[in-house]
């Protein structure tokens, strides 16, 4: 049995979130045990689920010298073969070192993200700060969602053996339902002459809010008979309410939480609109493509997961009335040219990704324990 310890499930639904729930579903459980760290007082995305297999720490921001206890610990008193680390930045870099010093598990280091670089001063520095302590032993693994997540989060590390390991969705699950269109159009009094652009994001500077709202206010400048769904939580959210106030057009916004049946609300939309400042991956973005949308996204993410021809990209350069332009003329689409088979998400199926990451954690385990014999 191989036991890792997943560190990066939080209780705000995002890419890191949805990976992990999708190879805690499709482990081979004779195989590999898991276990979630999570912090104490929060409910963690899909807590029914995965009660059984936390393990609890306390809150670094809160209680730090108990946080730092926690994970003593928790790394002294189980005997893991792999913790592995899902990241965006290196602030939070004490859970790499004590892994390092108080279990003998293999330390795995897993970038989520890009071309980041709109953190606050704290974080930044923190980042920078953990980095180089990070670095003064480089005997991990490395891992990224897409090359470039790679390149850009380990630049500074002797190991340039990077393991890309592709994002994953269950493919099937986000095919195109007119049954889930139509009835989910009614429920939100949307009729056919509607059409609905749709993001789905956490309310964050990254995902880029502040023009997707300039620019549905140029798409409502030309036609009348659009509306905008935005799916998803975040500090920003309450801001991004304000300003669509100010515009006058928080009536035509569809403002949601985090929601699981996400499927059935990609089928209900038109045209799906992704203009982040930058994405690691953007897993949300295969599962539109799953679901034969249209999608009008930045210029900047990365090749892997740009698997439709119906993907139309533009600078963020541009002005909103081009994005606007590009979105009506994109976004009608036939409902039955929605459900041809994409032959090119065959790589990014759950089953194919769990397989190689199983393959990678059963090579690695045997290769530890040679080293240690010798």
């Amino acid at each position: 049995m191989i036991k890792i310890l997943y560190i990066g499930m939080s209780s705000n639904m995002g890419g890191i979130e949805k990976y992990l729930i999708n190879l805690y579903r499709y482990k081979n459980k004779k195989k590999f045990q898991i276990n979630f760290l999570v912090f104490a007082g929060e409910r963690p995305c899909f807590y029914e689920e995965i009660k059984e297999d936390l393990l609890y720490m306390r809150k670094r921001t809160k209680n730090y010298l108990g946080y730092l206890k926690d994970l003593k610990t928790i790394f002294t008193q189980n005997e893991f073969d792999f913790i592995h680390f899902n990241l965006m930045n290196f602030s939070c870099f004490e859970g790499i070192i004590m892994a390092r010093k108080y279990s003998k598990a293999k330390i795995i280091l897993h970038s989520h993200i890009a071309d980041n670089n709109l953190y606050s001063k704290k974080t930044k520095l923190l980042s920078t700060i953990g980095e180089k302590i990070v670095l003064q032993k480089q005997n991990y693994l490395l891992c990224a969602c897409s090359r470039k997540a790679g390149l850009d989060m380990f630049k500074n590390f002797q190991e340039k053996e990077i393991t890309v390991l592709n994002n994953s969705i269950e493919l099937e699950k986000f095919y195109f339902s007119e049954k889930a269109r139509a009835e989910l159009r009614k429920k939100l009094g949307l009729n056919e002459n509607i059409r609905l652009i749709g993001h789905i994001g956490r309310f964050v500077e990254q995902k880029n809010h502040k023009l997707i709202i300039s620019i549905f206010d140029e798409v409502l400048k030309k036609d009348k008979n659009y509306r905008l769904m935005l799916i998803g939580n975040g500090f920003l959210k309450e801001k991004i309410k304000t300003e669509a106030k100010t515009l006058g057009i928080i009536d035509k916004i569809i403002f949601l939480e985090n929601i699981e049946n996400i499927q059935d609300y990609l089928s209900c939309m038109d045209v799906f609109l992704f203009p982040s400042l930058f994405e690691g991956f953007g897993i949300v973005l295969l599962e539109a493509q799953a679901n034969g949308l249209p999608c009008i996204i930045a210029n900047n993410l990365p090749e892997e997961v740009k698997k439709s021809n119906n993907i139309t990209e533009l600078s963020l350069k541009d002005t909103p009335n081009k994005w606007a332009k590009k979105i009506i003329e994109r976004s009608n689409i036939e409902l039955k040219e929605r459900n041809k088979y994409n032959k090119k998400l065959e790589e990014f199926k759950i089953e194919k990704t769990v397989e190689k990451l199983e393959n990678y954690y059963e090579r690695n385990k045997e290769s530890h324990e040679r080293k240690n014999k010798n």
